[in-house]
């Protein structure tokens, strides 16, 4: 491995030949740019206050020019400002600006990003082109019954861009893709909608009096927009559109929200009702308000505030200082304060109020005179009953019917960005592109009585046995459910029985069958250590529970780490149906934890690599919810331990949240995988492929150059000069590239979707690198999203087909179910591990504070998060045995 070719990821050497010849159409539009020079200026908006008797004129120019940082004697800098305030600003300072030849705006039309960066297609009057020179200007904004606020704008030359080096690279003339001016182009082509809708990231929405919008419950909204980017593609640059949802606070009445928070839909009234809220309920609505805006109704102009918490006590109990003009101070409570000063009777007093304000100037307000601002981004963690409201809501759309909004949107965007296109010589064409793709064929599976070859990427067990299969005895079933007695149990028991003698699978009558009611949190060791007692030998423990996460975190936890016995938990509902199919997939699962293989790819099918000794690896980085500041990160890599690439063993890491990729410990993870692979191979592995999941290509070169480096670490970590071959590929889901068949007839299934196998590597992917987009699952439901592969790293060089079959097949591997799911089974099962690591984080309490209360006071912030991750690790570290026989499944 040559570390000098660091940062530098793979060309593309060819195009894949093989798979059945179909057409798509893409959500990409092509782009045409003119001859056009564009002068980039650094924006920088400060919020000002004025000072003295100096007046507040509507538009203000400073004399001459300053340096950056320089003041003004009658204001002081206050604060950073929102995307949203620094768009009103500048929008207000072109227009107040732009009406005579000595103005800084005339004869232009720039575009802003709303942060730092601004674009004309002249150099800026007064301003030039000179370095290092700096305008200061200073604006006014006020809007209806709202507070006059001021704000200084310093405009600064930033350097000037060449747009035609977009077209010099298309005609091989350039050879780095023109990143400034790929930039400029998305930062053009969003400054309409921008000024006009919501925007959130690269997407936009339109606002809650403009659009319709449907309940999620809890005060909660989903929205549908259109996200949009310049994306630099094989055949030119193209802006990619499509069809994107999000959640937003219902805005209104704020008693009215809080209702729908505590109540679940219940009327305001119902608030009237109770006393006082329970210090649960409490507790749960001031994580739910706090940093959410809100506007008062009281006064007779408007102001805004930022909740930063609620009282403790209700309206009714907390009191302040205060001195009205004439009269001794006196402490008083806020429903008279609101009677004397604003003649108003308060009717909720036993709410609390909201707090906002800084620590040392804190402000109470009652909830009833508050209105919560509408449009706000909701960035804490949906409930599960909300998110599926999404899913279920954004997948039922059929691809065309998705098309069809895709070419509104793309509508709207060429419409709204007009002046701005025709001002800096750009087309946007309102056709999508037409893709050639091809549709690979599915790989054989060898079961031990027959081979099946998939259809649309599913099969089934009917007449089919195991390829290799484990026998349990040895176990005890545990009834937590008052749902499901003990007939119903034993019949569960039976059908599953005879369900495993149809697949080749024998299962023996449980050691015992146990019932247990009334069951208190935390006592679930014991039942275990029970079990055990019971059955020395224990092999697995089956759980019938409700549906209850926390049930099924202890369960988890103290099986996975604590006792380390494997568990297999069966929901209630699920044992009352109890029908082929469900048993099926569940004997799957049974299988795979006891150390069994239901299936492998065919001899035939196996690509070359995969014959020689050869890990697979699969990794992944799960992070906490936006607004969770109390969790950790958790990284997770599995890797392939067999010649058949079916059994994993898997390593776990706690790490600090970041917005970084990274995963720190992976020298630490990989060494403990190649000695596992040598343990049960007697050598180690001479490829290694990885497939790297949950990396923004903005962190592309970031991880390559760290965990390359890691790796080489592991490595050397080995005895005997130890330096195997490695490919290293970016598994990407999260990105907005559909296709939809160009004739309808070449879907598949109800929605019409593209079939599994489809296989994108031309037109649409990068312009030199390797990289490719496969759909590799049947779409049920809504719009079938492909898998973008990266190649960052190839030391075995793959050719095109070699890697697409190779990453196709293994989308066939995956234990849980009959059918090809959309990445590599090594990548999901990387992600399953991360999952049930947070279970095991939730289940011993792993906040922040947890194992750091004997840390000594002087203890920087940093090394208590290392010392709160290496107990976490500590806590919920799984035993060998568990490791290997896949305990996530």
């Amino acid at each position: 491995m040559d570390e000098s070719k660091l940062g530098k990821f793979v060309a593309r050497t060819g195009f894949g030949q093989e798979g059945r010849l179909v057409t798509v159409v893409s959500n990409h539009f092509p782009l045409q740019v003119a001859n056009q020079v564009v002068y980039h200026y650094d924006i920088e908006i400060e919020v000002l206050r004025a000072g003295g008797e100096q007046p507040t004129p509507q538009f203000i120019e400073s004399i001459g020019i300053k340096r950056r940082g320089s003041g003004d004697s009658c204001c002081k800098r206050l604060r950073k400002l929102s995307y949203k305030i620094n768009r009103m600003v500048i929008e207000e300072l072109v227009r107040s600006n732009s009406m005579t030849q000595e103005q800084v705006f005339y004869g232009v039309i720039p575009v802003y990003d709303g942060q730092k960066n601004l674009y004309a297609v002249k150099p800026l009057t007064t301003i030039g082109t000179e370095p290092g020179l700096q305008k200061r200007l200073f604006v006014a904004l006020s809007q209806a019954n709202e507070m006059e606020s001021k704000y200084a704008v310093n405009i600064q030359y930033a350097g000037h861009i060449d747009l035609n080096a977009v077209n010099l690279y298309y005609k091989r003339r350039a050879t780095d893709i023109p990143s400034e001016a790929i930039q400029a182009l998305d930062i053009i082509l969003r400054h309409g909608p921008n000024l006009r809708h919501i925007p959130i990231g690269n997407s936009f929405y339109q606002s809650e009096l403009e659009s319709e919008r449907q309940s999620l419950g809890s005060g909660r909204q989903l929205a549908f927009g259109h996200f949009q980017s310049v994306r630099p593609c094989m055949t030119g640059s193209m802006l990619v559109v499509d069809r994107t949802a999000t959640a937003f606070y219902s805005g209104g009445n704020l008693i009215s929200f809080v209702a729908q928070v505590l109540g679940g839909g219940k009327q305001a009234e119902h608030l009237l009702t109770i006393p006082s809220l329970r210090d649960y309920d409490r507790k749960r609505l001031e994580r739910e308000l706090k940093t959410l805006q809100i506007e008062v109704t009281h006064l007779n102009y408007r102001r805004r505030y930022r909740i930063t918490g609620i009282t403790q006590k209700p309206a009714q109990e907390v009191t302040f200082p205060w001195e009205r003009e004439g009269d001794n101070r006196k402490m008083i409570r806020i429903p008279e304060y609101f009677q004397e000063e604003y003649s108003k009777i308060l009717k909720y007093t036993n709410l609390p109020c909201i707090i906002t304000g800084s620590a040392n100037r804190k402000k109470y307000l009652p909830m009833e005179v508050c209105f919560l601002l509408p449009d706000q981004h909701i960035r804490k963690k949906l409930s599960n009953d909300q998110t599926a409201t999404m899913i279920r809501t954004t997948a039922s759309q059929k691809p065309a019917q998705r098309f069809n909004v895709i070419q509104d949107s793309i509508q709207s965007v060429i419409n709204e960005s007009k002046p701005y296109m025709r001002e800096f010589g750009i087309q946007v064409k309102s056709q999508p592109m037409v893709v050639d793709a091809r549709v690979l064929e599915a790989p054989d599976l060898v079961f031990r009585n027959m081979n099946v070859k998939p259809r649309d990427g599913v099969w089934n067990m009917e007449k089919k046995c195991l390829h290799e299969v484990v026998r349990l005895d040895n176990w005890i079933a545990v009834n937590f459910s008052t749902n499901v007695n003990d007939n119903e149990a034993k019949k569960f028991i039976t059908e599953l029985q005879n369900t495993a003698n149809a697949i080749g699978m024998s299962i023996e009558e449980p050691v015992r069958v146990a019932r247990v009611n009334n069951y208190k949190p935390k006592t679930l060791k014991g039942i275990f250590e029970k079990a055990k007692a019971a059955c020395a030998a224990l092999k697995m423990i089956l759980f019938i529970i409700p549906n209850d996460d926390s049930l099924y975190q202890e369960i988890k936890l103290v099986g996975d780490v604590q006792i380390g016995v494997p568990t297999q938990c069966v929901v209630d509902k699920n044992v009352r149906r109890c029908n082929s199919s469900l048993l099926s997939n569940l004997l799957l699962k049974i299988n795979t934890k006891l150390g069994g293989v239901n299936a492998i790819i065919g001899p035939k099918n196996t690509p070359s690599i995969l014959k020689k000794r050869t890990m697979i690896i699969g990794a992944d980085v799960t992070h906490p919810a936006p607004a969770d500041r109390l969790s950790s990160s958790v990284s997770a890599v599995v890797g392939s331990m067999d010649s058949n690439h079916i059994r994993y063993h898997s390593s776990i890491s706690i790490q600090s949240k970041s917005k970084q990729e990274m995963i720190r410990d992976l020298d630490v993870m990989m060494g403990e995988l190649l000695n596992e692979y040598k343990l049960q191979n007697g050598q180690l592995p001479e490829h290694i492929i990885i497939y790297r999941d949950g990396v923004s290509e903005g962190q592309f070169e970031q991880v390559l150059d760290n965990e390359v480096r890691r790796l080489r670490f592991a490595f050397d970590a080995m005895k005997g000069n130890y330096s195997p071959k490695i490919t290293f590929i970016v598994v990407q889901k999260r990105h907005h590239t559909r296709f939809m068949p160009a004739e309808e007839s070449q879907g598949v299934g109800k929605f019409r979707n593209i079939p599994p196998g489809t296989t994108v590597d031309t037109d649409v992917v990068h312009p030199s690198d390797f990289d490719f987009f496969l759909c590799s699952h049947f779409g049920i439901q809504g719009t079938s999203r492909p898998t973008h592969y990266y190649v960052l790293w190839d030391d075995n060089k793959f050719s095109a087909d070699e890697l697409q079959k190779l990453t196709y097949y293994l989308c066939h591997t995956y234990a849980r179910c009959t059918r090809s799911i959309s990445v590599p089974a090594p990548v999901q099962y990387a992600h399953l591990a991360a999952y049930r690591a947070r279970l095991h984080i939730i289940g011993i309490g792993g906040s922040e504070s947890s194992g750091s209360d004997s840390r000594d006071s002087f203890e920087s912030g940093k090394q208590k998060e290392l010392h709160h991750n290496k107990t976490l690790n500590e806590s919920i570290r799984i035993p060998r045995t568990l490791k290997n026989a896949m305990y996530f499944c």
